[in-house]
């Protein structure tokens, strides 16, 4: 316990708060503070309108009813003063042996009941004013998002007391001014839900799964926050699943979202059937919108696969391009973790576009430019590798700008030949590319396995005049 401080008040150690019991007294030699006892009767007050709490000392709640109170005293003194000469109201002096400026009343009775008289009118003042504050309904199972400078909080089940309504209403907590705002929102709301996850990507919230009462969910719905528009991207993934977990990832040149296990209706029964999940969805967001479903590959040290599970959580780490797992619920209690490394789906942050020019020698050694983006995002040894299904060859080149690498083109005579090819490039320890681009290797010109043709090719030429042949290679 820490020594009580020159106030007689229990001190508090650094980040903790220390609560304590005030006694007071309106008889005998004992008293009361302005601060407490307007915190008494408001706590009361509050107590009996089912107000919102209110502080009970210190505080700009409590700093208004000592406003009051003060004001009301400094009258009822001068009235006491009038009648009986100053006699009818002791105030004992500051500094004395309680909390603050302190007061004790003869006429108990008639300051009691003004003072509840004025408590009541001001809280009902109060409580209108708080009638006007817009705020959600209590609930849970929603979801919420950041876009901006505003929270965007859709759906979930609840209501008052013990009500499971499921809704869908759509509201703005706005981080400037922390108030909230319910959206009017025009186009096509996804139906009432809870157990739905959510994203926000450009200002754009996504809505997928989730169920109610009536009906569980495998759609997908995009909010255009700022015009206020739902839509219908009419986009599903496998069966409807609910309870899942789902990660946002930056990728190039198109943004990924993993959406993990949940509880699915695999055997379409319904929600009272479904069943725990282990599958992954990843939802493209390029130009036009695509679900995939990758296979988990474990290590070869691994004898066991995540338990399908529901209510995990999960978060992405960018240096490694992984997915961490933790936790969740599987007709019990669960505490592990694991790690799925996405590199082969997220990338590296880098991507290649083409390559200039798209053919060249298979003797190789000739300069060509790669286009891409993000190339000085990493450092490290440029590697650029050219492939077909089954054989590959690799060159080494330099980083110009963010967006250009230069790279001498590998000899592939004997190890590739003359065939179409793909380009994918790796800097450092980063993994290659999930984007491509095409190249060509053609055969160099050998005499005997091409034809020469053309005006340039006949007798009787006259000398010192310019003249043209075509030498046709055999590829």
């Amino acid at each position: 316990r820490n020594p009580p401080n020159s106030a007689g008040r229990m001190a508090s150690s650094s980040g903790k708060l220390r609560g304590s019991k005030i006694r007071a007294s309106m008889s005998g030699g004992g008293s009361m503070s302005f601060a407490s006892l307007a915190g008494v009767a408001t706590a009361a007050m509050a107590s009996k309108k089912g107000m919102g709490s209110m502080a009970v000392s210190g505080g700009a709640g409590s700093k208004k009813w000592k406003g009051i109170l003060q004001k009301k005293m400094g009258s009822m003194l001068q009235a006491s003063g009038t009648r009986g000469g100053g006699q009818a109201m002791k105030m004992r002096k500051p500094g004395g042996s309680t909390m603050g400026g302190a007061l004790m009343a003869t006429n108990e009775e008639l300051f009691h009941e003004e003072l509840i008289a004025m408590v009541s009118q001001t809280a009902r003042e109060d409580a209108t004013a708080a009638s006007d504050i817009q705020m959600p309904s209590p609930r849970a199972n929603h979801v919420t998002v950041v876009t901006e400078n505003q929270v965007v909080l859709f759906g979930g089940h609840g209501g008052t007391g013990y009500q499971r309504r499921a809704w869908n209403d759509t509201w703005v907590l706005n981080l400037d001014n922390a108030r909230w705002q319910e959206l009017s929102c025009q186009g096509t709301p996804p139906p009432p839900r809870a157990g739905h996850a959510a994203f926000a990507k450009d200002c754009n919230v996504f809505v997928f799964g989730g169920w109610n009462h009536d009906s569980i969910f495998n759609d997908l719905y995009m909010l255009d926050v700022e015009n206020k528009d739902w839509a219908d991207v009419d986009l599903s993934w496998g069966v409807p699943r609910w309870n899942c977990c789902l990660q946002l990832v930056e990728a190039i040149p198109s943004w990924r979202v993993f959406v993990l296990g949940g509880t699915a209706d695999v055997n379409g029964e319904g929600r009272s059937g479904g069943k725990f999940d282990d599958r992954i969805g990843v939802l493209n967001l390029a130009k036009t919108y695509v679900w995939d479903e990758p296979a988990l590959e474990m290590a070869e040290d691994d004898d066991n696969r995540p338990m399908p599970r529901e209510h995990s959580a999960v978060c992405y780490d960018p240096e490694e391009s992984r997915l961490i797992i933790f936790g969740g619920w599987s007709n019990k209690w669960l505490d592990d973790v694991w790690q799925i490394n996405v590199s082969s789906i997220v990338g590296p942050p880098y991507a290649i576009l083409k390559v200039e020019p798209p053919l060249g020698p298979v003797s190789g050694n000739m300069m060509v430019t790669v286009r891409g983006v993000g190339f000085q995002s990493t450092n490290g040894m440029v590697t650029v590798e050219f492939s077909t299904k089954d054989k590959e060859a690799t060159a080494q080149g330099q980083v110009i700008d963010d967006e250009t690498i230069v790279v001498p083109t590998p000899d592939v005579r004997d190890k590739i030949g003359p065939k179409d090819c793909i380009v994918r490039v790796s800097i450092g320890v980063r993994d290659l590319t999930t984007t491509t681009a095409k190249y060509s290797f053609f055969l160099n010109t050998i005499a005997d396995k091409s034809l020469c043709y053309g005006p340039g090719v006949l007798q009787e030429q006259q000398a010192g005049q310019p003249t043209r042949f075509t030498i046709q290679a055999r590829n």
